[in-house]
């Protein structure tokens, strides 16, 4: 299953497909699963519905702790912006900032933000992930203009750091800092 799960980061996880590769049952799989988040080898990051025209509401994706383990870099990067917003969002609930989740945001016409950050329910900030492209993805700027809500736009291409128009932002600095 450890072997079969990192080509699947990024995308939401369909259990019956992982169980037919690895010819198993469905409960067997969910158990498996829920190992894999108790021992702290993955975490899941659920679909955002709330305001959404037609969104996918049941699955979730399935990122490691560790994100050297996915092998494709597109995918390690996304692992591991999506492994900084959930402990930027654990820490702010610790220290009573409101109770912060991440999600991910996916229509049934296949536009997908890779994640939104909530408080208390309600869309603060979407975030894409990109290894080198600059552009803002029209299903980023769908979401942007139907929530309300800020873009940060993370490029792993060094020396960017651009607002192209109110509320959406491209750039490289670490979370941590623009998050505050």
């Amino acid at each position: 299953m450890l072997q079969v799960l990192p080509a699947r980061i990024g995308s939401p996880l369909s259990i019956n497909a992982v169980r037919e590769d690895l010819q198993t049952t469905h409960p067997t799989m969910q158990r498996y699963l829920k190992v894999l988040q108790q021992v702290f080898i993955t975490f899941e990051v659920s679909p955002y519905s709330k305001k959404i025209h037609r969104a996918v509401k049941k699955e979730k994706k399935i990122y490691f702790f560790n994100h050297i383990a996915v092998i494709e870099p597109g995918a390690r990067f996304e692992n591991m912006i999506a492994l900084l917003l959930s402990k930027w969002c654990s820490s702010a609930r610790e220290r009573a900032l409101g109770h912060y989740e991440l999600h991910y945001i996916r229509d049934q016409d296949r536009r997908e933000v890779d994640f939104l950050v909530t408080l208390e329910g309600v869309p603060e900030l979407l975030v894409e992930a990109k290894l080198s492209d600059t552009n803002f993805t029209r299903p980023s700027l769908h979401f942007h203009h139907k929530l309300k809500v800020p873009i940060l736009h993370i490029v792993r291409k060094p020396g960017i750091q651009i607002e192209r128009e109110e509320g959406v932002v491209t750039s490289i600095h670490s979370l941590a800092r623009l998050l505050g």
